[in-house]
Order: structure tokens, then C-alpha cells, then sequence
């Protein structure tokens, strides 16, 4: 998938490869540093049941999302770069990735989120995820929550 954002930054999602999750790795450790995940760790989830879709631009990853297939399927991260934010990157992930879990059959997707993280609230409502329950982990200083949204499935 190629697009380009709002900003006319030409960017492609792509299925990473391993350079490209080691610089998920450094992503993950950058905004959710409380995961603790190395790069052995995201490698391994990305061979075992965690996908992960990354954002490439100008030769170099900046931006990634893995989620997970179930019932429900859920979405654990998405995070783009700052310079690269406002460019269409995060919607793009968010959008494959929504569409790679209702083709898996998924009915209902979660994804966890703080509430106050405004960018993403406004991405998620959105694409019509709904506030479900507090998050069963808390961060300090930071509530999260999980919002869902039921699926159309398609095969």
C-alpha cells in the first residue's frame, strides 16, 4: 500500500522485514517504554501471532502497528514519529490494519489507549471505536482504557 499524506510525504505500508523490526524495536521502546520488549521480543512476536505493518519513507521506518487476530482481535500499538506526524501515516496503518482483522474474520476489534492521548482518541472515534472498559493495567499517572468497535466480517 503506497500513499501520500496530507503533506504530500510519499510513504508505503509494508509487511516488515528484520531491519525493519529492529527499528520497531526502537520505536516501542521509545513510546511504550512500560512493554519492556527488546528486539528479540518483537521478533519473536512477529513469528509467532503478532503482525506488525510498518510505515516506510525516505528508505527508513517511521512508523508501525501490531495487532493481533481473535475474538476479539486487538490492536496494541501504533505509533509514528514525530516529524512524520500529520502526514496520513497513522491512518494508513490504523486502515490496514483494520482491514487485515475483518478479512480474518474477526467481529469485534479492541484497542487500548490513554485518555489522554487526543490524537489517537480522534483517529479511533473516527473510524467508530467506542469507549468499552478501564484497561485492567493501569500506568502511573495515565488512565487507560480499551475501545472497541464490532465488524462487518469479510473474507
Amino acid at each position: 500500500m503506497k500513499g501520500k499524506g496530507r503533506h504530500t510525504a510519499a510513504f508505503e505500508i509494508i509487511a516488515p522485514e528484520r531491519g525493519e523490526l529492529y527499528s520497531i524495536a526502537v520505536m516501542t521502546k521509545k513510546f511504550f517504554p512500560y512493554t519492556h520488549l527488546s528486539f528479540g521480543d518483537v521478533e519473536a512476536r512477529a513469528k509467532k501471532d503478532v503482525k506488525y505493518l510498518a510505515a516506510r519513507a525516505q528508505g527508513r521506518t517511521v512508523g508501525y502497528i501490531d495487532y493481533s487476530f481473535g475474538e476479539p482481535a486487538k490492536i496494541w500499538g501504533l505509533a509514528v514519529l514525530e516529524e512524520w506526524r500529520g502526514k496520513g501515516i497513522g491512518e494508513a496503518l490504523f486502515s490496514k490494519a483494520l482491514d487485515e482483522v475483518r478479512k480474518g474474520g474477526a467481529g469485534k476489534v479492541e484497542i487500548i489507549t490513554t485518555t489522554d492521548n487526543a490524537p489517537a482518541l480522534r483517529l479511533y472515534a473516527k473510524h467508530g471505536f467506542e469507549y468499552d472498559r478501564p484497561y485492567d493495567r493501569q500506568l502511573p499517572g495515565k488512565e487507560v482504557v480499551v475501545m472497541s468497535k464490532a465488524l462487518i466480517k469479510t473474507k
